[in-house]
């Protein structure tokens, strides 16, 4: 079974973020979503929050935003109980905002462990490479307003980008080897004429 949401847009200073005209959300999936920095990821899993209610079937959605630690306590201690308690509340779709700042080590292996044995869909928001390496089973990738979407974890999905890249400057290069080589055989014919 799979989540659908429709249509969802945003917009920030007369410029558009996204325009999504659905989005398919796999069911029992740990998801990383990336993106540069403004492309707008925190936006919409706040917006996917924000819409629980349209999303079908239905699902209850879980959102622990990025936090700023108090002072007074470590913040490893204060984002690991965050963690925990959006863990405890029932959902179908927990959405993590940044949840590996502040972290150690044992915290980081200890949501790990939460991660791989929740029942639900989760999905991350994480500059943190080796722990969408450890942790996903999709990528899904905000760039230029669009999402897309990817089987695999983080590391390989590079690999998949790279490969892609390299191809469409072969492509590219082919394509200009040849309008040469056609531009060479119409300047022969012009001047044997």
């Amino acid at each position: 079974m799979a989540y659908q949401l429709r249509e969802l847009q945003a917009n920030y200073a007369g410029r558009q973020i996204y325009d999504i005209d659905k989005i398919i959300i796999p069911e029992g999936k740990v998801i990383g979503l990336i993106g540069v920095n403004g492309a707008g990821k925190t936006t919409l899993i706040k917006e996917l929050k924000n819409r629980e209610k349209q999303i079908r079937p239905k699902a209850v959605v879980e959102l622990l935003p990025q936090l700023k630690p108090d002072e007074d306590i470590s913040g490893g201690q204060q984002v690991q109980e965050y963690i925990n308690n959006a863990f405890r509340r029932p959902s179908n779709i927990l959405l993590l905002d940044e949840p590996t700042a502040n972290l150690d080590l044992n915290h980081l292996n200890k949501l790990k462990y939460q991660l791989k044995y929740y029942p639900g869909t989760v999905i991350i928001i994480s500059h943190d490479r080796d722990f969408l390496d450890g942790v996903v089973d999709e990528i899904w990738e905000l760039q230029d307003g669009e999402l897309q979407t990817f089987t695999g974890n983080y590391t390989e999905f590079v690999d998949y980008k790279t490969n892609q890249r390299d191809q469409q400057a072969k492509d590219y290069q082919t394509y200009r080897n040849k309008q040469k080589q056609l531009q060479r055989a119409l300047n022969k014919k012009k001047t044997a004429s």
